[in-house]
């Protein structure tokens, strides 16, 4: 069982290990001493990977610490740098039990984008948090009701956006999106099919991609 999901915040470095017969979350300043395990990360079949994040002074990933809980569902949390101090900030509703939540996220002007399902009668949409427990604000729905737009491939920008690809049916291809954290800021740029993750890569203020099946490459701001 590899270490993974490494991630380094200051002089602190948050990463994933197996002990014994559980996954932790760990940190550690760089001697044996300051490296030890911060709480138990449920990352079996039902649920992400924690995938450390930080945004100001704090870390958020995802992890549901209960065993049991972790059927049904996982949770956005977050700490402070130092690993201490964790709370939920949503709680994110698993479709069925062999359904993973995919473990995105990205930052944007003290902003979290991430996939989320909110409640049990739809489908992965796009969401932004402000990182406060409870706030939870979806932005994109291109695939209305129940079905999943699934978006994934997140790029933010040094222009202040974020880049995304997104569906608005069921089995069609990805498109290309950008949104500023509002919905009514959140728009499609092209119909052409993404040729898939990573497929997108920003460079300070232009973001390039690549489609399928005509395997281009494209730019755009």
């Amino acid at each position: 069982h590899p270490m993974t999901n490494f991630r380094n915040v200051g002089v602190q470095l948050f990463f994933t290990a197996y002990g014994g017969s559980t996954y932790y979350s760990w940190k550690s300043d760089g001697t044996e001493a300051g490296t030890r395990p911060l709480e138990e990360a449920q990352n079996g079949i039902s649920t992400p990977v924690p995938q450390f994040v930080a945004m100001g002074s704090s870390i958020y990933y995802y992890n549901t610490p209960d065993f049991d809980a972790a059927y049904y569902g996982t949770e956005l949390r977050k700490m402070n740098a130092n690993g201490s101090g964790s709370v939920v900030i949503a709680h994110l509703v698993q479709p069925d039990f062999y359904t993973r939540y995919v473990p995105e996220l990205a930052t944007m002007n003290h902003s979290l984008y991430l996939i989320a399902r909110n409640d049990e009668g739809s489908g992965f949409k796009l969401f932004r948090s402000n990182g406060t427990p409870g706030h939870l604000l979806m932005i994109n729905d291109s695939h209305k009701g129940t079905q999943s737009s699934s978006p994934y491939n997140f790029v933010p920008s040094e222009g202040g956006q974020v880049f995304f690809a997104a569906e608005e049916q069921l089995y069609e291809q990805h498109s290309l999106w950008r949104t500023d954290g509002m919905p009514g800021g959140t728009i499609k740029l092209t119909d052409q099919q993404l040729a898939g993750s990573p497929g997108m890569v920003s460079t300070k203020s232009t973001v390039y991609f690549s489609t399928y099946p005509s395997l281009s490459i494209w730019k755009t701001n």
